[in-house]
């Protein structure tokens, strides 16, 4: 899904992009031709992509992928949950992408900024916390823009526990060795 170009980046590359295809000739000299080039290099460039969601009270945790349609994401929700996102965790080159927390009804709506979100396959790391509900934590695929993210959180203790940062621990340790 492109989203309307409401960021002042994404504002700017469309314009670049209207540009560069109002320069072009054959095979992109009809308008429709050049609007679908635009459009596509848009998608590509991770304009507009945003993980959307609702963080609901249920007796076990869980990450459901749901349509965008599907009716629990309008009940009432966990309003002040915290979500903390990670693109490609499994990897050395892990991206953390910032905490969000849910809006009063426990909805939550994250841009993600970067090149082909939304397109192109990321993984991501999920983490929900919230106090007086167990965390939830969870790894998957980036979904489409036509999916949703279901929050289930538990009541209970929280009892997460990140684990250990081993390239951090190996670079400290080598500096006190100096």
């Amino acid at each position: 899904m492109i989203a309307p170009p409401d960021t002042p980046r994404c504002t700017a590359m469309t314009m670049q992009l209207e540009a560069w295809g109002s320069r072009l000739r054959m095979p992109f000299s009809t308008p429709a031709s050049s609007l679908l080039l635009i459009a596509v290099l848009a998608a590509v460039s991770g304009c507009g992509y945003r993980l959307r969601g609702t963080v609901l009270e249920g007796t076990t945790p869980a990450v459901l992928l749901v349509e965008n349609d599907d009716p629990r994401l309008s009940e009432p929700g966990l309003g002040g949950a915290v979500l903390t996102l990670t693109l490609d965790p499994d990897r050395l080159s892990a991206k953390h992408l910032g905490s969000h927390q849910t809006n009063v009804n426990g909805q939550f709506d994250v841009p993600i900024n970067e090149m082909g979100a939304g397109f192109l396959e990321y993984d991501v790391g999920l983490l929900c916390r919230l106090a007086g509900h167990r965390a939830v934590q969870h790894h998957m695929r980036l979904p489409g823009s036509n999916k949703r993210l279901l929050i289930i959180m538990a009541q209970g203790k929280d009892m997460y526990k990140p684990k250990p940062d081993i390239l951090g621990e190996t670079m400290r340790f080598h500096e006190q060795m100096r």
